[in-house]
């Protein structure tokens, strides 16, 4: 339930109609003027005041019409109070509602209330009033349906069927995470009230009436064990591990947590376990399976996680994990989870079809190092990011993507495409935490997304979402890396949408070009025909070889989770510093520190046996991949700086005429001008005055332009070298000025070796 918190609300113009004065502070049902429509305040926080909830109510209706005019439901300012301590499970409440007449009872929760004591409110409630519809109130809004009702109900039908072999006065509700209690306990470790009999789960029931009144099995699924119970390691999102045999005779295992069964009375659980293969389920008695799954009382306790990664020693798949902490954690999801960590063939195979090919082919190497380097983020603490190859279509790109992926498992499963909406993709990526995520063809997303999207998946995080009550419901977070392809850039696609990608984006996706200049994506063809034949042996390979690489280097790295640690930091430190070229920005830097973990990550495969391939290889990818992408970004500054420079140059290129005076010419003065323009045999020069050189360079810092364009060697300083204007005699003035001098490298950069002509 949700905490309202009451305060002073400012006087609309329009009053809601009041109700009388209330004499005194207690109030009682029976001095109620309204007895259909019933306001109760409950809470730690409740006021036991009459006059004092009167004066809140009031509060609250001018709000509610304030905000809504059109359809306000006004409340009734007189109002019950029940503490906390009335709802005790001994205490008898005094009367609150009334069967014949009361038809709507609102509760206002001011302050904290236990979910058990707003439960017995609610049966109470139930009891008193068994037609009155109830609402939770919300401070200046309409009321709305009381949810918890739901849960109760459910609890309810679920303990009647659990108990129907029992007397009624020795029924009660069942507790969502009971203790465990060694009595209620049947055969086989089976609830009381079910056994299994063959293939059939079972429940007794009582058939037939009078004389002929009897108790039989009547079957409800096929057998369903619970072997434990799970709970995340704050003590939440409990659930059952289920184990099942499918109509193929394959065990199948699924944590399902507990609140799946309360909404729409189980039916996405009896979907999931259907889908998954339980052969048999009696849709007539699907409470009696609920009753059943909620009943049993296991006695192991496993950690459950809601996303696949590192969790302590333990890398949690979706039908497992891997590492020494692997027995005690388990992946919990609402619907039963495919596994697309599948094995085929052995490493020997993968290694010799796929890796094998990565030797001498810089951008297939550097894919396979990028895989290996995903799980490695937690480990060293770096943020996640991604990579983008971007070319011609069939050049190859998309068969290197595959062969990534390969690395993890079936291609076609593991891998994804760029074509789905920014919430699937969130979900996505939250089942590829701390591992490799490949989308496939960056147009078939739309491009007004394209920029938003690719940030997400770098930042790790979802967008924030509101429950019905207000409240922020938890974001899907992960940490990955992963690997796009695309004939665009990012920056072009969200470009042709009308749309801009944010400055920091050229170092969460980095733009790789994937024509090597050679055979497409690749440059050696290890004795094939030609670069068709080598990525159709490549795809066959990667479809048939797979999963294996991934396991063997998680099972090494799970050994000794600190020594991998420590070494990767120090190796990524190295690498980053022998790959940073003189003169690189901080947003190259950032770059390059990615670069480096995946040449380390792929040395580090190799050095465990993984790859097969020599000392040095994945050093090397990286090194090419990083030069082709510095020779496409084409400077080694921010991008911010890059952009500055380029809007300065555009405006003197198109402008240099009609916004400059002609230096020599006295009747050439554009109304609109910005500086002269002046012509010697030595060169052109442009004379910026202080209000043009604010006009040149809106949206960025004057001062941060000037000092580049300084650093471009387009701008000349003063005489003595400290200020970027300099003091000049402009035609037509009698005196000296201050302006900004840019030489005509402004125009174009100078263009290096021999003269073409």
């Amino acid at each position: 339930m949700t905490t309202t918190h009451l305060g002073a609300v400012s006087t609309p113009s329009r009053k809601a109609p009041a109700t009388a004065s209330v004499a005194n502070s207690f109030l009682k049902f029976a001095d109620l003027q309204d007895q259909g429509v019933i306001v109760i305040h409950t809470g730690e926080q409740a006021n036991r005041d009459a006059n004092i909830r009167a004066t809140l109510q009031r509060a609250h209706n001018d709000a509610l019409m304030a905000d809504n005019p059109i359809d306000p439901e006004v409340e009734p300012e007189q109002t019950l109070h029940v503490s906390p301590g009335q709802l005790g499970e001994i205490t008898k409440l005094y009367k609150i509602a009334d069967s014949d007449a009361t038809r709507k009872i609102i509760v206002h929760q001011v302050g904290n209330l236990a979910t058990e004591k707003a439960k017995r409110l609610i049966l109470e409630l139930q009891k008193q009033a068994p037609n009155a519809e109830l609402y939770q109130g919300h401070q200046g809004q309409n009321a709305t349906q009381w949810q918890l009702v739901e849960v109760v109900a459910l609890e309810q039908s679920l303990s009647a069927e659990a108990n129907q072999h029992e007397a009624p006065w020795q029924m009660s509700v069942v507790p969502l995470h009971p203790m465990r209690d060694d009595d209620a306990l049947g055969k086989n470790g089976l609830p009381k009230g079910f056994e299994i009999q063959g293939d059939r789960l079972c429940a007794w029931e009582l058939v037939g009436r009078g004389d002929e009144a009897r108790r039989e099995l009547v079957p409800i699924s096929s057998p369903v064990r619970v072997l434990a119970e799970t709970a995340d390691e704050h003590g939440r999102g409990y659930g059952r591990l289920l184990e099942w045999h499918d109509s193929a005779g394959r065990v199948r295992h699924w944590a399902m947590p507990v609140r799946s069964l309360v909404p729409r009375n189980g039916e996405e659980v009896f979907a999931a376990l259907l889908d998954a293969g339980l052969p048999f389920i009696e849709l007539g008695s699907k409470r009696r399976l609920a009753a059943y799954l909620m009943a049993c009382r296991p006695e192991k306790r496993i950690t459950c996680v809601e996303r696949t990664g590192w969790h302590g020693q333990a890398y949690v798949l979706p039908q497992g994990a891997i590492g020494p902490d692997a027995k005690g954690v388990i992946l919990q999801t609402a619907g039963y989870a495919t596994n697309d960590f599948t094995e085929h063939g052995t490493l020997a195979d993968w290694q010799q079809g796929v890796a094998a090919l990565a030797v001498g082919n810089s951008r297939l190497c550097f894919a396979l190092s990028l895989a290996f380097a995903a799980p490695l983020l937690s480990l060293i603490g770096m943020e996640g990011g991604g990579f983008h190859l971007k070319g011609e279509s069939t050049d190859g790109k998309t068969t290197v993507m595959k062969a990534a992926a390969s690395v993890y498992g079936h291609p076609d499963r593991y891998g994804q495409t760029w074509r789905a909406t920014g919430n699937a993709i969130e979900g996505i990526a939250s089942r590829r935490n701390d591992a490799l995520l490949c989308l496939d063809e960056l147009g078939e997303l739309d491009g007004r997304e394209a920029g938003q999207t690719a940030y997400m998946l770098a930042n790790g995080q979802g967008k924030g979402r509101s429950k019905q009550d207000g409240e922020l419901r938890e974001r899907k977070a992960w940490r990955l890396l992963f690997l796009s392809t695309g004939e665009l850039s990012l920056e072009d696609h969200a470009a042709s949408a009308g749309k801009s990608t944010q400055a920091g984006m050229e170092v969460r996706t980095i733009q790789i070009p994937s024509d090597t200049g050679h055979h497409g994506a690749f440059e050696w063809l290890h004795g094939l025909e030609n670069g068709r034949t080598f990525a159709d042996t490549l795809k066959a390979n990667s479809d048939k070889h797979n999963g294996t690489a991934f396991r063997a280097f998680i099972e090494h790295i799970a050994t000794d989770m600190t020594s991998h640690g420590l070494q990767l930091r120090a190796d990524v430190k190295r690498l980053a510093d022998e790959l940073t070229p003189k003169g690189a920005g901080n947003q190259v830097g950032r770059a390059i520190n990615r670069f480096a973990l995946v040449a380390a990550a792929g040395e580090l495969a190799t050095k465990l046996g993984v790859t097969g391939w020599p000392e040095g290889e994945a050093v090397r990818a990286v090194r090419v991949c990083l030069k082709a992408w510095l020779a496409e970004r084409g400077h080694l500054g921010n991008k911010e700086d890059e952009a500055t420079l380029v809007q300065i140059r555009a405006f003197i290129s198109a402008y240099q005429y009609s916004r400059f005076a002609d230096w020599f010419d006295p009747n050439h003065r554009p109304v609109n001008m910005v500086g002269f323009r002046r012509v010697e045999p030595e060169g052109v020069s442009f004379y910026i005055l202080p209000p043009g050189w604010l006009e040149i360079t809106k949206g960025r810092d004057p001062k941060r332009a000037a000092f580049l364009c300084l650093e471009a060697g387009y701008l000349l300083t003063g005489k003595d070298k400290k200020r970027l204007q300099r003091k000049a005699r402009l035609p037509g003035m009698s005196g000296s000025v201050w302006v900004y001098l840019l030489t005509e490298r402004a125009l174009a950069e100078e263009a290096e070796g021999q003269e073409d002509e």
